[in-house]
Order: structure tokens, then C-alpha cells, then sequence
């Protein structure tokens, strides 16, 4: 039987588990079935099936799931209806889980992820090789890598991704302190905020600013009535970013950042 790629684990994306859609459109058992229909289309690329030809029958596929045929049936209905599509039923009546390579880990970071545990995972050179890798197939570091490996990153490993997060995290206080109502908050999904902090990662890593000078820049941005209007994104920030220098300077002088910055740092002495 031809079958395809088969993976030995698939990412479970934990705010999407607990806040997406999911949670909402299937009941507490159904999560369950719909969890090991995942695991099960991890073995065959996505497809859920008997062969490439044939879908596994009912009673079959709830023994293997190891529960009652009508909860296995009821999830499987729900996931097929239009207002959900999370399964997809083929003309041969094999199912496939739709937007499969969402579920799946990027090759970059599997590779990644496969060198440090191959190798001693406190070994901060084995790490520091993942690393480098991931970065440069992904241009910033996850989260969960960070936590993972945060005892043997270094401190220069570690700061790109913080800083890119605190650069969206201050984006999106300000717009929303300008437009409590903002539609582009409200749609702003994880997925395009990852995307926000990949351009802000770019910013500081690959542009040669530093992470001050863009936070000085995005809340002048930010203040100015009419860039306010029309930085309403990260990625736009950056595109814009030699422009907006030139008018913050301008405006107020060149070594406007470097004046912001002693007056911040003086003031953080003080309270120290």
C-alpha cells in the first residue's frame, strides 16, 4: 500500500488549542476524537484511510481510536460541514484533514530540533548549531525553542526574539490608544502577528537599527497625526522606516533618539 510522508509528531499550537476555533466548534469529546484524527493523519501526510483507495470503515476506525462508533461518526460529520471544514471527504471516501500543512512543523525547525536532541541538549554548541540553522530558515527565534533551550542560548541568541515582541506589543498600545475600535486589531490573528514580529526581528538583525532607536521611531510614529494614520502594521513600519527617520529628524533634529534615550535612561537611575 502506497502511503504518504509519515511523521513521528505533529506541533500542538497551545494558544490556538485553547482560544481558536476549535474549542467552540467541537465539544469536549469530539476535541478528543479530532485530536487522535490528527495523530492518525500524521502516519499518511494528512489522510485519514484504509489504503490510498479505501476509507477505513466505521467500526474500525473507532476500535482503533478506542471509542464509541457514534462519538467517532458525530465528529467526523461536524468537522465536514461547511461552517467548520476541518475535514475533507475524497471522491473514494477517504477523508483528509484540510490546511494539513498547518498542522505540520516547518523542515527548517524539525531539522533544528532533531540536531539538538541527537546531540547532548546541554551542550551549548550543539544548541547554538540548531539555532543558527533555525534562525536562518525562520529569521527569528520561537518562544517555545527559547524556553526549551534557554539555559545554553546566549544572551545575543535570545534578545532578537524579545525585542521583536516588545516592538508588536508596543505597536499594538499605541494603535489601540488611538483607535480603541481599531479593525485591524481585531483582526489581527496569531498568525499575522508572527508574521508583525518576523519584520520587527528583521529591524534589528538584518536592517542594523538598534531595538531603542525603533522604539523611539514607532512612538514617534505613533504621536505624529499623520504617520499615525498610516503605520498600521509592523511590516509598514519597516518598509517606511528610512522615510519616517527622515521626517522624525526633521521634525526634530537628528540626535532626536539619542536625546530621548539619555532623558529615558536618566530617569530610570533615578527611580533605581
Amino acid at each position: 500500500m502506497k502511503r504518504g510522508r509519515s511523521y513521528d509528531w505533529i506541533p500542538l499550537w497551545v494558544k490556538k488549542w485553547l482560544w481558536g476555533s476549535t474549542r467552540h466548534e467541537l465539544k469536549h469529546d469530539e476535541r478528543a476524537i479530532f485530536i487522535d484524527l490528527l495523530a492518525l493523519a500524521s502516519q499518511d501526510d494528512g489522510y485519514i484511510r484504509a489504503s490510498e483507495t479505501i476509507p477505513y470503515p466505521l467500526y474500525q476506525l473507532a476500535g482503533m481510536l478506542q471509542a464509541e462508533p457514534e462519538l467517532v461518526q458525530r465528529t467526523i460529520d461536524k468537522c465536514l460541514r461547511e461552517d467548520i471544514k476541518k475535514l475533507e471527504r475524497k471522491e473514494n471516501g477517504t477523508l483528509y484533514i484540510i490546511n494539513w500543512e498547518e498542522y505540520c512543523l516547518a523542515p527548517g525547525y524539525k531539522r533544528a530540533v532533531t540536531a539538538s536532541t541527537k546531540a547532548d541538549t546541554a551542550s551549548p554548541k550543539a544548541v547554538t548549531a540548531a539555532t543558527s540553522l533555525y534562525k536562518y530558515k525562520s529569521q527569528y527565534l520561537s518562544l517555545s525553542f527559547i524556553q526549551e533551550h534557554k539555559n545554553v542560548l546566549t544572551e545575543e541568541q535570545i534578545k532578537p526574539s524579545n525585542n521583536a515582541r516588545r516592538l508588536v506589543a508596543e505597536l499594538i498600545i499605541l494603535m489601540e490608544r488611538n483607535d480603541p475600535r481599531s479593525r485591524t486589531l481585531r483582526n489581527l490573528t496569531e498568525r499575522r502577528r508572527e508574521a508583525w514580529e518576523r519584520e520587527a526581528w528583521r529591524i534589528v538583525a538584518l536592517d542594523g537599527y538598534t531595538f531603542e532607536q525603533a522604539l523611539w521611531l514607532l512612538r514617534w510614529c505613533q504621536e505624529d497625526a499623520f504617520w499615525r494614520g498610516n503605520i498600521l502594521s509592523m511590516p509598514k513600519f519597516r518598509e517606511k522606516f528610512d522615510q519616517l527617520k527622515l521626517h522624525a529628524a526633521r521634525k526634530h533634529g537628528p540626535s532626536a533618539a539619542y536625546e530621548w534615550l539619555k532623558e529615558k535612561r536618566e530617569k530610570e537611575e533615578k527611580i533605581k
